[in-house]
């Protein structure tokens, strides 16, 4: 079938990717970054559904959006870390102009912590539940340390070089690179439910915790 193909698949996945990034850096940019946090829980759900195969292309991804966007927004009660992080942000730049580069790296160093444990804290609420818990979520960040240093590097290198030419390419792939930052928060939510007993063998994705992730 047509809708099978691989061309389907592919055209499937450019299609969310170009939309979804645009309507992220819409919601942004208008809300002058207030609403990160609700629209990465936004993408995280879209993302979710992308992993279980339950993502239908047939519906409109605008109207999947902004209803993830909607069911998102109590995600705000974390706001003082997003004032934190933004904070910091400035930081490196007024702490670079005053040629105080020791106070700009603790400052980036913060505020790229931050906004990875703002990834978490969406990863939590998609694939855990409503009810978020900072201990377990600190939790899910160290349990595969490794992972979380990859994000953090990754975070860091992404603040350090943005630019407008990152800018622009982000604008209609950013979903794309919020997608692969979700696989591995899942993974680690995976693990921390199998260690807690909690994770069924029947689930589909427990084969990860007993393959290649669970090496030292």
């Amino acid at each position: 079938m047509t809708r099978e193909s691989l061309f389907y698949k592919i055209l499937s996945a450019v299609h969310i990717v170009f939309f979804t990034s645009i309507l992220f850096f819409l919601t942004v940019l208008l809300s002058l970054g207030f609403l990160l946090l609700p629209a990465l829980g936004a993408i995280f759900l879209i993302g979710k559904d992308v992993i279980y195969k339950e993502i239908n292309i047939t519906d409109s991804i605008v109207k999947t959006y902004f209803v993830n966007l909607k069911h998102s927004l109590p995600l705000m009660k974390y706001i003082p870390v997003h004032l934190i992080m933004l904070l910091n942000l400035a930081g490196i730049y007024l702490w670079a102009g005053a040629d105080k580069m020791i106070y700009s790296v603790l400052c980036l160093a913060m505020a790229s912590i931050l906004l990875v444990f703002m990834l978490y804290i969406a990863g939590y609420r998609t694939f855990i539940g409503n009810n978020i818990d900072l201990i377990e979520i600190t939790c899910i960040l160290f349990i595969k340390l490794p992972y979380f240093i990859l994000l953090f590097v990754g975070v860091v290198c992404l603040l350090y070089f943005f630019s407008d030419i990152i800018m622009f390419i982000l604008i209609p792939t950013s979903t794309f690179f919020i997608f692969v930052l979700e696989a591995v928060i899942f993974i680690q939510i995976l693990l921390y439910r199998k260690t807690l007993g909690t994770l069924s063998e029947e689930d589909e994705f427990y084969y990860l915790t007993e393959s290649l992730f669970r090496r030292k």
